[in-house]
């Protein structure tokens, strides 16, 4: 069975009554945790979301207003040694545009 956990707080997760949570801390060999960032074992405060994109044509729509400026500012990890991490396409009065970073 596979698990998937969402960037959050979850305090109790149990399968077939054994906790999930408490086998991850004490490194049970049956209970394997892959992400990004260390789980942590306590309540937090979370300053950074971590999102996951599953797939390469993954993305977030974002309509913007004012289109005479765009500020954008994250970290990113890719697990190719290529990625796009930004992109959209521009109208302008020189024609019809595309960029990427």
């Amino acid at each position: 069975m596979q698990l998937s956990i969402f960037p959050g707080s979850l305090k109790y997760v149990f399968f077939n009554d054994k906790s999930i949570i408490y086998e991850l801390k004490r490194s049970n060999p049956m209970v394997h945790y892959i992400g990004v960032l260390e789980p942590e074992y306590y309540e937090a405060d979370v300053e950074v979301i971590p999102i996951t994109y599953p797939f390469a044509g993954s993305h977030i729509w974002w309509p913007i207003e004012q289109t005479n400026s765009l500020k954008l500012n994250f970290d990113f990890k890719s697990s190719t040694p290529i990625a796009i991490i930004a992109s959209g396409d521009v109208k302008s009065n020189r024609g019809v545009g595309y960029w990427e970073v």
